[in-house]
């Protein structure tokens, strides 16, 4: 059933009541709501274990994105650290800023955190980094591993 059924319907019918007939009709009109649908969590950003390398000292960027499905439903993507959620951390150098609500090409419902990590340490490298997306249907996560990244071969050509 779609939109294009939409429209007025008319059941008629003929009754036989002490051999006379009566023709009775009934028009009703129908319309079609057409209600969204919801599916598990689908991170599509970052991919499952997905590596970052950053360079001590600079800011990493991270983002985290999901689509559930057509339904208004309670939707949330955010980020963990060692399964603890950003705001209760207590890192103030590491961030979670929402993205904005987006829906796709479909329109599904997609939302986007962003992990943002300023001035990366050493010991942010031994942390457990999740993106984490969540509705009534369950909760996945994608884990996330931060790599140190390795000056380039020009740079320790200058150095030497």
């Amino acid at each position: 059933v779609s939109h294009v059924d939409e429209g007025d319907y008319t059941c008629r019918f003929t009754h036989t009541e002490n051999g006379t007939n009566y023709i009775v009709t009934a028009t009703r009109s129908f319309t079609v709501e057409e209600k969204g649908f919801s599916t598990f969590p689908v991170i599509t950003n970052p991919p499952h274990n997905y590596t970052v390398e950053v360079e001590i000292g600079k800011t990493a960027n991270i983002a985290c994105s999901a689509c559930f499905g057509t339904a208004s439903q309670f939707v949330a993507v955010l980020w963990q650290i060692n399964k603890t959620r950003i705001g209760s951390f207590g890192k103030a150098r590491i961030q979670e800023e929402k993205g904005p609500n987006k829906s796709s090409s479909n329109g599904m419902i997609c939302l986007t955190s962003l992990l943002r990590i300023t001035g990366v340490t050493n010991k942010d490298f031994s942390l457990k980094y999740d993106c984490v997306a969540m509705n009534h249907h369950g909760v996945i996560r994608h884990p996330v591993r931060l790599r140190r990244k390795q000056p380039s071969k020009e740079c320790l050509s200058q150095i030497a």
